[in-house]
């Protein structure tokens, strides 16, 4: 098992796997973490000790789980996770307390880009609340 920000990950999982799992992180930016650390994406969490011994000055899992964790906290070019979520309802939060028509057909659980309402509505009343 390895802890990694609060979420629990098995040992059979990949690095970049793991990492595209925080919310807001895709294949790019998982990706681009792996290249600044200098560890290849493929590797398993359980094959990452012995890559961290032999590849990098960092021998110890828990300074290298540190350095990571320290390493995606403070770029703050990408949010990430709660950061993110905030982000998104403060906007849908907005639309609403404009009366936008967005936010007017998010609050009545309507399709907001065009779609039909006649046939087709089931979707957005299905992911209302999603953020």
């Amino acid at each position: 098992m390895w802890l990694f920000l609060g979420k629990k990950y098995d040992s059979e999982t990949k690095f970049s796997k793991m990492l595209q799992n925080l919310f807001g992180y895709g294949r790019h930016h998982s990706l681009e973490v792996c290249c600044n650390l200098g560890i290849s994406p493929k590797v398993k969490l359980k094959d990452l000790k012995l890559f961290l011994e032999t590849y990098s000055s960092s021998k110890n899992i828990n300074s290298f789980q540190k350095k990571l964790e320290d390493n995606i906290k403070q770029n703050k070019e990408y949010l990430f996770d709660n950061d993110l979520k905030k982000l998104l309802n403060n906007r849908l939060e907005f639309l609403k307390k404009v009366k936008n028509r967005r936010g007017i057909r998010l609050s009545l659980k309507l399709p907001v880009r065009g779609q039909r309402t006649q046939t087709n509505g089931k979707t957005a009343k299905k992911f209302k609340g999603f953020y």
